[in-house]
C-alpha cells in the first residue's frame, strides 16, 4: 500500500486489493485522519474475510449434519480453532444443530461447554438448538436441565425455547410436565398461544 498525499485536503491511497482511492483529511485532526482511515479500512476489510470463512464453515457444519458427517463436525470445529475462526456463537449453534439433527444430542449439548471453554457466551440460539436436540428424542429431564442453565445466565426463554421444551415433553409422554411448562411461559409474560 502506498500514499500520496494529492492536496491539502486529500491522500491518494494505493492498494494492490482496492486500487487507489482517495482520502479526505480533516483539518481538524490534521494528517493522521487518512493513515487512521486506511487502518480502519484494512481492519474493515480482514473482518469481512474472517466473516466470509466462518460463514462458509457454517454451511460446512449445516451440510455434514444434513448429510450425517456428524463424525467430521468436531474435527471440523478444531480446524477452525487453530486458524483462530471459532470465536463466533454461530459456528457452535450450526454445530449443535446438526449433531442434533443426527441424533447425536449428548453430543450437541456438550458443545455448550466448549464454547464456554473458548470464551463465548452461549446464546439463544445455541441453548434453543440444544434444547431441540434433546427435544426431538422426548428427553425431557434434559431439556429442563438446559432451561434452569439458561435462566442462571440471566437469559430470558423466548418462545421458541419455551416450545422445545414443551415439545420434549410431549415427546416423553409427559403431558403434565408440557403443560406446566405452559403455565411457566405464560407467567414469563409470553403468550403460549402465540402463532410462530
Amino acid at each position: 500500500m502506498s500514499f500520496k498525499i494529492k492536496s491539502q485536503a486529500s491522500l491518494m491511497v494505493t492498494s494492490k486489493s482496492k486500487g487507489s482511492f482517495i482520502l479526505p483529511i480533516q483539518p481538524s485532526i490534521g494528517s493522521l485522519t487518512p493513515i487512521t482511515e486506511v487502518r480502519k479500512c484494512e481492519s474493515s476489510k480482514n473482518e469481512r474475510t474472517q466473516s466470509k470463512k466462518i460463514a462458509v464453515y457454517v454451511n460446512l457444519i449445516k451440510s455434514m449434519g444434513k448429510y450425517e458427517n456428524w463424525h467430521e463436525i468436531e474435527s471440523t470445529l478444531d480446524k477452525m480453532r487453530r486458524k483462530g475462526l471459532i470465536r463466533d456463537s454461530r459456528v457452535y449453534t450450526a454445530a449443535i444443530s446438526s449433531l442434533g439433527s443426527a441424533g447425536k444430542w449428548k453430543e450437541a449439548c456438550s458443545l455448550l461447554s466448549y464454547m464456554e471453554k473458548d470464551g463465548l457466551k452461549p446464546c439463544l440460539y445455541a441453548y434453543s438448538a440444544a434444547i431441540n436436540a434433546v427435544g426431538k428424542y422426548g428427553k425431557w429431564i434434559e431439556a429442563l436441565e438446559l432451561l434452569e442453565k439458561l435462566q442462571l445466565t440471566g437469559q430470558k426463554p423466548n418462545e421458541y425455547i419455551w416450545y422445545a421444551v414443551i415439545n420434549a415433553f410431549s415427546r416423553g409422554k409427559n403431558i403434565k410436565g408440557a403443560l406446566s411448562t405452559m403455565s411457566a411461559m405464560k407467567a414469563s409474560g409470553i403468550d403460549p398461544n402465540l402463532k410462530i
